[in-house]
């Protein structure tokens, strides 16, 4: 398993865990299968109350150690309908988690930039009540 494929594991996992995450979705290049060396991982969060994310301790939740790894910086930064969180762990690899409500995946109508996104590469990680199964199909 790739080291980038290990992180999405541990992600996914602790996503199915929460009682409080609705979907998670890879997006960008790694999405795609076209990474540059220095892409970062591109993850969508879908939450119903995503302001939660910037108080809580969640990033600790996620158990970087069974990667042999551990944060080494973060930096929050706000894009319109999600708020993100740039990680990086002690090896450099950079991980965003970008937080968003559930209408981010809204179908009807799409919005212009999820639509974008989606287009541009998406990958389903945890997605127990099929909002972004949905919202891939009306994308595509």
């Amino acid at each position: 398993m790739s080291p980038i494929d290990s992180i999405l594991r541990v992600v996914s996992t602790w996503a199915a865990e929460r009682g409080d995450i609705m979907a998670v979705a890879l997006v960008g290049s790694h999405a795609r299968g076209s990474p540059k060396v220095d892409s970062d991982v591109d993850l969508v969060v879908l939450t119903p109350n995503p302001k939660s994310f910037r108080e809580s301790l969640w990033l600790t939740q996620i158990p970087w150690g069974s990667l042999g790894r551990a944060v080494a910086t973060y930096r929050d930064a706000v894009y319109g309908a999600v708020w993100s969180r740039h990680v990086t762990l002690d090896n450099s690899t950079q991980v965003e988690f970008s937080f968003g409500d559930p209408t981010w995946a809204a179908t009807s109508p799409c919005d212009p930039g999820t639509r974008i996104v989606v287009r541009a590469g998406c990958r389903v990680l945890y997605d127990p009540q099929d909002l972004l199964q949905a919202l891939m199909r009306h994308a595509a």
